[in-house]
């Protein structure tokens, strides 16, 4: 008969057998908790190598607006940032880029737009363009106002397209645009349209009193953007700078000169109704312009701005202007060749442009040929 007494020596050997000690095996213990391991911090180089990434521009806009930025465009007033606002959309969206424009500047763009259609494509019906407007002022300061702007984005459709806030001030009631904080919440409700509405967002905004090469305000409104540019106007030619992208580096600056073009119908006074373009001119001739000075390259630019049509001839623009001038005592008259020589001048001077295969014979006021005047339907007008 076993002795139910389990001596200790037994229950020791039990135990290191895995049994308890009146013989039966023990539950299992559960596996202690491992959790997961945390993903790496770092990629190697092999990895981010095989990206093979490249600067992503806006369809339409190549090396002047890149895609999924928030971007600010500063400028006093009167440097045609508006206009300037304008044609990227009207380009962009023809390229097949949807635009809304949040325009608070204002009546005319309808006029505005009717020209530029007119020129960059004039063949193309209104309605095939994937471009809105929104011409009311809105809070987007404030939760309600982004709230308004997602509904209307969402109702629309849109994604993968270019949102313009033209300007600022126009769009912050309210709000103290010298205060860091405040003006960083409203880059971030911004970069909330750009993150939902997957797009690029333009800001139009106005420079410094006393500092022309910076947006007024709050230094955040720079640094919590993307890409930055800076409009000017002098002698004639709006420049706009293209020194901090995203991705891309540095270009140089765009440089436009602005045209009257005719809408073709005319206002209750009888005068032909207008509307503003801008014409590229070039980068390096603008660069070196230099001011008007003299009285015949006055009157030489003068005559040429009054020409009937794009192609002005130079002969043409030297017998209008001696026609002002007197004759003088001198025995040989010098009035012709002194106008001539003021047209180069100008054209040395990037006022005047030559016309191609002219044999130096016609000018322009600037490098982009003028499309002839066209209804909707694509017949001369």
């Amino acid at each position: 008969m076993s002795n139910p007494e389990v001596s200790g020596v037994d229950r020791t050997i039990a135990l290191l057998r895995g049994k308890k000690p009146n013989g039966t095996m023990p539950h299992a213990e559960p596996e202690p908790f491992a959790p997961e391991p945390a993903p790496a911090l770092s990629r190697h180089i092999t990895e981010i190598l095989s990206r093979r990434s490249q600067v992503e521009w806006l369809p339409g806009l190549d090396d002047i607006l890149e895609r999924r930025v928030v971007a600010v465009l500063a400028g006093p007033h009167g440097s045609y940032k508006s206009a300037f606002v304008g044609r990227l959309h009207v380009l962009a969206a023809l390229a097949g880029t949807p635009g809304m424009m949040c325009y608070g500047e204002g009546a005319g763009l309808d006029r505005r737009l009717a020209a530029m259609l007119r020129e960059y494509a004039p063949d193309a019906a209104p309605d095939s363009v994937p471009l809105y407007a929104i011409e009311k002022r809105v809070n987007l300061a404030t939760p309600k106002g982004l709230e308004a702007i997602r509904n209307e984005l969402r109702a629309r459709k849109f994604s993968g397209g270019f949102i313009s806030i033209d300007t600022y001030s126009k769009f912050a009631a309210g709000l103290d645009q010298n205060d860091n904080a405040a003006a960083s919440e409203y880059i971030a409700g911004l970069d909330s349209l750009r993150v939902e509405f997957d797009s690029t967002v333009l800001l139009s905004t106005h420079t410094g009193h006393t500092e022309q090469k910076r947006a007024r305000g709050a230094s955040s409104l720079i640094d919590d953007t993307e890409a930055e540019y800076v409009a000017s106007f002098a002698n004639g030619v709006m420049k706009v700078t293209r020194e901090r992208f995203k991705d891309s580096p540095s270009l140089p600056p765009l440089t436009f000169k602005p045209r009257a073009v005719e809408l073709g119908y005319m206002d209750r006074r009888g005068a032909i109704v207008t509307g503003l373009v801008l014409d590229e001119c070039n980068a390096e001739r603008t660069h070196n312009e230099k001011p008007i000075r003299g009285a015949n390259e006055e009157r030489a630019m003068r005559v040429a701005r009054t020409a009937p049509g794009p192609e002005i001839e130079i002969a043409w623009v030297v017998a209008e202007a001696v026609k002002e001038m007197p004759r003088g005592s001198a025995v040989q008259d010098k009035r012709a060749a002194n106008v001539e020589r003021a047209v180069c001048t100008l054209v040395n001077h990037g006022h005047l442009f030559m016309v191609p295969n002219s044999g130096e014979s016609r000018v322009t006021l600037s490098r982009v040929r003028e499309v002839p005047a066209v209804d909707w339907t694509g017949e001369p007008i």
